[in-house]
């Protein structure tokens, strides 16, 4: 089975932003269906900073724009980066999920960025609510261009929507619609240990990366 194309959700931020940039690509990092890309995780040393960040830039399918007192009243490094962003969303459909602002401190957001509703990462009794709203929007953009959170049941190949019943084979993970698992009497997979053995369908829950 081929490997399903993961959701490339690139963070924009400023380096003095580090820390809590860190801990929100840490909350993506989960998801089996996003990629995020964070400078200092997918940088290798001797590349071309530029040269590697407005290519991520292009091939990202979402943009998380993380703004804050550091990000938007400064020059630096980041206003580089964010002018990659805006140049490459001018490339987008309009109505596409793609730039993402979120305010990590009290912030004024920038002229060019209020088109685009954005998300408050503060205080830290907020954070969860907001991750779950981001979470949702990326899942949209996923669903528009291909890529489904749950991926593709093994047996129909059709995608596994988020309201729908769904579960995993415990021995090889494969995903299917309950319905089509139910119907085939186990995994459809050749050599699987899971074959004609219904009793073997496991269903995780949204925060259960089994």
């Amino acid at each position: 089975m081929i490997e399903p194309r993961k959701l490339r959700v690139f963070l924009c931020h400023s380096s003095q932003d580090k820390p809590l940039v860190r801990e929100l690509y840490q909350r993506l990092l989960p998801e089996s269906w996003i990629d995020p890309w964070l400078d200092k995780e997918k940088l290798l040393p001797g590349q071309d900073w530029d040269m590697e960040i407005e290519k991520a830039v292009e091939a990202a399918d979402a943009v998380i724009v993380c703004l804050s007192n550091n990000s938007v009243t400064k020059e630096g490094y980041v206003q580089r980066e964010l002018t990659f962003v805006l140049k490459a969303a001018e490339k987008k459909p309009e109505g596409t999920i793609y730039i993402l602002p979120i305010r990590l401190d009290e912030c004024s957001v920038p002229h060019k960025m209020r088109v685009w509703q954005y998300l408050d990462y503060f205080p830290d009794d907020n954070k969860e609510k907001s991750n779950k709203s981001l979470i949702q929007s990326l899942e949209q953009r996923a669903n528009h261009i291909g890529i489904y959170r749950n991926g593709r049941c093994y047996i129909c190949n059709e995608p596994i929507l988020s309201d729908q019943l769904w579960g995993i084979c415990l021995y090889c993970d494969m995903p299917y619609h309950k319905e089509c698992w139910d119907r085939n009497y186990g995994c459809n997979k050749f050599g699987c240990a899971g074959n004609d053995r219904i009793d073997l369908f496991y269903q995780p829950d949204l925060h259960d990366h089994h």
